[in-house]
């Protein structure tokens, strides 16, 4: 009895250790697309990198920009991995969704110069087929439609040639492309890995059509940035350290099921190919220095001017960056 009473008692002073461990960690609300571009932050998760560096980090795969964007202007999460141009849109109010808070938006970490895979549905055979067909989008003036837009145009379709639908993420793209709602739309590249098991064709690549795209950036409000600079260091502390661990080709299979975990059907083997290409350093992966890539941002600027309404001229795009935590974050 004494002995069960003993045990008890240390159970009680180890869960209390624990609860007390947890109360200090300094909480991140983490909101993410479910893409290749997230694997730092999976890794980080699930290898305890977070907690190693001070961090309790939720990590929440978003709907849409829409949902993301607002939510983060509004409050609702820390932090979000978003294509850069969300974050220029809303700052310049080039976009309908409405918020309480005022758009305030820093991106201070670079994710990916991101090749864009265009995937199109069996029976298409060229991109001028897509002509008056149904094609997906996340959100219509953002970020990877203009994309989208750009590569059809450069193959002979104008806007209006075809059907733009507003659906989400990629996970809700691919979704309506396996069950025939739309016939093509730019994917990520841990699912564009699967499309020949759909009978999906890769009609075009936008880093071989457009150039460097700056993609996937990490990005707060201003306002959370100053109050909790602290707290962002370590987070990209926490990031870089899982980054180059995903990087390490030992680790190559563990990241792959942290990537499997979140991405529904994707095979061991394809996951694996996905870690090596977004792991090798080149244009189109991951960032492993998490710099801003300067051409990539130019395209991302001239795709903003060409297609954000209402139509404006965009300043000096440095004022949305803060390239300052970073830094921080490298200091020995």
């Amino acid at each position: 009895m004494k002995r069960s009473t003993k045990c008890a008692c240390g159970a009680f002073v180890l869960a209390a250790a624990w609860a007390t461990q947890a109360a200090a960690m300094d909480k991140v609300r983490l909101i993410i697309f479910r893409s290749a571009s997230a694997l730092a932050g999976y890794v980080a998760k699930d290898r305890g990198i977070f907690k190693k560096h001070g961090l309790d980090v939720s990590v929440k795969a978003t709907p849409s920009s829409t949902y993301q964007m607002t939510n983060l202007i509004d409050g609702n999460y820390d932090i979000a991995s978003s294509a850069f141009d969300n974050f220029i849109a809303y700052n310049e109010g080039q976009t309908t969704a409405k918020t309480k808070n005022k758009s305030d938006l820093v991106v201070f970490l670079g994710a990916t110069t991101q090749n864009l895979p265009l995937l199109v549905t069996r029976d298409i055979k060229t991109l001028a087929d897509l002509k008056g067909k149904p094609v997906g989008v996340d959100a219509p003036n953002t970020a990877f439609a203009f994309v989208l837009y750009k590569i059809l145009e450069k193959n002979g379709l104008q806007l209006g040639d075809y059907k733009v639908v507003a659906l989400g993420g990629t996970t809700k793209r691919w979704a309506a492309m396996k069950d025939g709602r739309i016939k093509a739309a730019i994917v990520s590249g841990a699912f564009a890995a699967q499309a020949p098991k759909y009978g999906f064709k890769r009609l075009a690549d936008s880093q071989k059509v457009l150039g460097t795209y700056q993609g996937s950036s990490l990005g707060a409000q201003r306002s959370w940035l100053q109050a909790h600079r602290k707290t962002a260091v370590a987070f990209v502390r926490a990031y870089m350290e899982a980054l180059h661990w995903a990087a390490d080709k030992k680790n190559r299979s563990a990241a792959a099921k942290s990537l499997q975990k979140r991405i529904k059907g994707l095979s061991h083997k394809a996951a694996m190919g996905t870690v090596a290409r977004a792991t090798s350093g080149h244009v189109g992966g991951l960032t492993l220095d998490g710099q801003i890539n300067k051409e990539g941002l130019a395209q991302v600027i001239a795709l903003r001017e060409q297609y954000g309404t209402p139509k404006k001229k965009l300043a000096d795009p440095s004022r949305f960056i803060d390239t300052s935590i970073l830094a921080d974050a490298m200091k020995p």
